[in-house]
């Protein structure tokens, strides 16, 4: 089977799978992995869609990190009704990963690969956009916890 020879092959492997629930979505969310990083967004669609997924891990008793996408920073009037629903559905607890709006229409990925560039000579260090270190807090979380987890499943 594809998973053995994986294992065989690797220490880790990451699976990207496309959004929603279909056959080769459940083969690589509920089949294959020993840790699932389900990413969802605020709105209802995703939040059930989030729901559903972790229910059947939880029968599986499949680890999983919860990631919450894009979170606006959009006051607590705002975003507040929405992590209420994310407890009530049993999805809280997830990494927030900030939106910057500035990024999605920015012609650069991140300032990551600038100041990478500049350290290395060949360029200039750009300005860091308003946000990116937020931004980049929330992701430095999240691959610290995926690593402990993976670690955690080696020791375990």
């Amino acid at each position: 089977m594809i998973a053995e020879r994986l294992q065989d092959a690797y220490d880790i492997v990451l699976i990207d799978s496309r959004t929603g629930y279909t056959p080769m979505s459940a083969a690589c969310t509920l089949t294959l992995p020993d840790l699932v990083v389900l990413v969802f967004t605020l709105n209802h669609q995703n939040l059930s869609g989030a729901q559903q997924i972790v229910s059947r891990l939880e029968e599986l008793r499949t680890d999983r990190l919860l990631v919450l996408n894009m979170v606006p920073g959009l006051g607590d009037e705002l975003v507040e009704p929405r992590r209420t629903e994310l407890e009530e559905r049993g999805l809280r607890g997830a990494y927030e990963l900030p939106l910057c709006p500035e990024l999605i229409i920015s012609e650069r990925v991140s300032g990551l690969a600038s100041r990478a560039s500049a350290a290395e000579g060949s360029g200039p260090e750009r300005e860091t956009p308003p946000g990116e270190a937020h931004r980049r807090e929330g992701y430095d979380a999240l691959a610290t916890a995926v690593a402990k987890a993976f670690d955690d499943k080696r020791r375990g």
